[in-house]
């Protein structure tokens, strides 16, 4: 049979945390000054981009003779109507179609999986210009951005190497410091009189 004190049922000791401790979530030194470098971008954008046109906003509106003139304007009258109109119908209506397509492209079957794929088309296809400028432009053999660094010196030479009747041909190069970056052919004719 074994014995056990009060002293052991009682709550565990524990130390009492500081404020300051607390807010610092356990960081020390150079980990929390890191920690602020790092919030204070957001801080600031936060205030720049939200409080500041809120507060903005509530000063502009303050006055309450700007209400009843913009109340009383039949264009702020017609659209208050118009987005009325869309918000009870459109976005309803938008949501429930969606609701009723997800649950049709739900269906087993290839031909249902080949519809997915041409009705996803319209909404995938703008996006892959941009991936391929991007991925051209970070591409770490011939990419745009791994040639030109900040302080470089952008170089553009144009020679001339023919002209016959009034149809000049030119060799351009781009250099980025002594190393060659990108060159082209270009045909310039003037334009045709009318």
């Amino acid at each position: 049979m074994t014995t056990a004190s009060a002293i052991e049922f009682g709550r565990p000791a524990v130390r009492k945390q500081s404020l300051w401790r607390y807010w610092r979530g356990g960081l020390r030194g150079s980990e929390f000054i890191w920690a602020l470098a790092f919030l204070v971008p957001y801080i600031g954008v936060f205030f720049a981009f939200v409080v500041y046109p809120v507060f903005y906003g509530l000063r502009m509106g303050s006055e309450p003779s700007l209400y009843t003139e913009v109340f009383s304007d039949p264009i702020y009258q017609q659209t208050v109507i118009n987005t009325l109109i869309f918000v009870t119908f459109g976005v309803n209506l938008k949501l429930f179609f969606a609701l009723l397509l997800s649950g049709f492209f739900m269906r087993p079957g290839w031909w249902v999986k080949g519809l997915l794929m041409i009705f996803v088309l319209p909404w995938a296809v703008p996006a892959l210009p941009s991936f391929i400028s991007i991925h051209w432009m970070l591409n770490g053999e011939w990419g745009l951005l791994n040639k030109v660094v900040p302080g470089d010196q952008l170089v553009l030479t144009a020679q001339l190497e023919r002209s016959l009747k009034g149809i000049w041909k030119f060799s351009t190069v781009a250099l980025v410091g002594d190393q060659e970056v990108a060159h082209a052919d270009m045909m310039v004719a003037p334009e045709a009189s009318r």
